[in-house]
Formats: C-alpha cells, structure tokens, sequence
C-alpha cells in the first residue's frame, strides 16, 4: 500500500480489535493454491517478503534514514499477518507458540526475521521430497523462529511507543485490504488493477 494512503486509511480506522472468528476467515480466504500439494506456496513466499520488508523499513528507522514511524508501522502489521498464513498452511496452532521474557534487542530483530526467512525457503525447498518426520522436524524449527518473530514484534511495538490501540488500528488498515482483495479473488493482489480497485474501495 502506498505510504501515505496507509497512514490516510490509519488515521481514519477503527481501534476496536477485530473478531478473531472474522481475522481467521480472512486469513483462510488469502491462502493461495488453495488446495494441492503446493497449497499456501504463495502465502510462505509473501511471508519471507514482509520480513525482508520489516528489515528494511526498521533498519532504516533506526539508522535515521527514514525516521516515518508509519513505514514501520505498516510492515510490521503486515508480518504479524504473514506469520497467520504460516501457521494456517502449515497448520501451527497458537498455543505452539512460546514467547519468553528475555531482553531483546535492536539486533535481535533482525536476526529472528532472517531466520524465519532462511527456516520457510529451506522448507519450500526440501519438504516435497522428505519423509513425514522431517517435514514435522522442518515446521517444529518454524514453530521456534515464528515464537521468536512474535517475540520480536513485541519488542518493536514497544520500541516504536506503538499503543495497543494503534495496533488494532493498523491491523484494521491491513485486513480491510486483505478483505477486499479476497473480494476480488485475488487475495495476493497479483492482478495489475487489483491494488488500486482496493484503494478505491478503502
């Protein structure tokens, strides 16, 4: 979404938390192929994409490159969103996920992304051809690195003086779009007209 349209459709949104009945429908609708073997491909490269996205915008944050808090902002929504398709395609259930108290960095970020995108490439790679209990071994090793992503967003909110309310705000923004894509029936917006029916829409 572009940046300013973002922080347009941020300002304007409602702070009220999304049902998780409806968050998860959403999320069910944007997985892509639906069915097959290949089933949610698309959603594990999208997530490897908003991590490198997330790096990226907070490096630039931090470095004072880009000190526009709504860049991060939007990114970080949307690997919150991505790591739900993981968990959906690879069917990770949210009490597999262990978020621990220890003190987290800057650094810490970055790598805790870096390592979710090395654990979903390698998984995509190799899981086709790897008997079942190295497939189960592969997404257990996901499971530990989604944790530390979640972990990591924490520590971003925190970082970023990003209120619970300005979450659910920024959540709202993000599924809105999603929403409208599925609409479309074009739930990874790959359709040369799909970003901008949805602007309008929004």
């Amino acid at each position: 979404m572009n940046r300013e349209i973002y922080r347009q459709r941020f300002m304007e949104a409602d702070a009220t938390r999304i049902p998780m009945t409806e968050f998860q429908k959403i999320i069910s609708d944007s997985i892509y192929p639906v069915t097959g073997s290949k089933r949610g491909y698309n959603n594990l490269l999208i997530a490897i994409e908003e991590c490198a996205e997330l790096i990226e915008s907070f490096g630039e944050y931090i470095s004072g490159k880009d000190r526009n808090k709504y860049g991060v902002y939007e990114e970080l929504t949307d690997v919150y969103l991505a790591q739900y398709y993981v968990m959906n395609v690879l069917g990770i259930e949210e009490k597999d996920i262990k978020l621990d108290t220890r003190h987290r960095t800057e650094m810490d970020v970055f790598i805790s992304l870096s390592k979710l995108q090395f654990s979903l490439a390698k998984y995509m790679r190799k899981a086709k051809t790897l008997p079942w209990q190295e497939r189960k071994q592969m997404v257990h090793k996901i499971t530990e690195d989604l944790s530390e992503v979640r972990g990591s967003l924490l520590f971003l909110q925190g970082y970023m003086l990003m209120a619970k309310e300005e979450l659910f705000k920024s959540i709202n923004v993000v599924m809105n779009r999603q929403k409208s894509r599925n609409e479309l029936q074009d739930p990874l917006g790959l359709q040369k007209d799909t970003e901008q029916i949805v602007e309008n829409i929004l």
